[in-house]
């Protein structure tokens, strides 16, 4: 009677166990209601777009080096910069990860001992070898690196989001100086109209 219990649990903690490896197909969710969507579009879309930033519609070189400027002494900047080398170590570091890890070692001792015949010299060398290799039936390393990757992009993201905005904002600060020149010029010939 025990054994018939015992067995009944075993196979019952065994069913048990097995159905959490059981994949269930992901629920297809619509994006968007398909008939706000237009047959065809006024415009191509074009996928890979000329300009990969705010900083290349830039043809002005004092304009140029400002954004440069800019962009060389913002501390914001150059902390996701540093960021993003991180991210792309860490990825590296979860690749590695995955690969077979191989450790040597190589010992020499020398010892001396007192004997009847003199002084005695032993001479001991020693030499191992380990390597070792994950095999990663659960995704857990691949997993891990491509969450890394994804961190990665992220960043990249980021910093390629901050960049176009400092460009942005030199910009338009730029434009802000133009416009309030010209502003003065007018005034001034609007004055000098007014004196004639």
């Amino acid at each position: 009677m025990k054994q018939r219990l015992y067995a009944g649990f075993w196979l019952t903690l065994l069913a048990v166990m097995l159905s959490g490896c059981v994949s269930r197909p992901v629920p297809q969710t619509p994006l968007a209601d398909q008939s706000l969507m237009p047959e065809r579009w006024q415009q191509p879309m074009v996928a890979d777009s000329t300009y990969q930033s705010l900083f290349d519609l830039v043809e002005d070189p004092q304009l140029e080096a400002l954004v440069r400027l800019a962009m060389q002494q913002n501390a914001g900047l150059q902390q996701l910069a540093l960021q993003l080398q991180e991210a792309g170590l860490l990825v590296e570091q979860q690749r590695a990860a995955k690969r077979p890890q191989v450790n040597a070692k190589l010992e020499s001792a020398r010892q001396n001992s007192p004997s009847d015949s003199g002084l005695k010299i032993a001479n001991n060398y020693s030499l191992g070898l380990n390597v070792s290799w994950e095999l990663d039936v659960w995704r857990r390393l691949a997993d891990a690196e491509a969450a890394a990757q994804y961190d990665e992009a992220a960043l990249l993201a980021d910093y390629q989001a901050a960049r176009n905005s400092l460009a942005g904002e030199v910009l338009r600060k730029a434009i802000m100086i133009v416009y309030l020149q010209n502003e003065v010029v007018i005034e001034q010939q609007r004055l000098a109209n007014l004196t004639l």
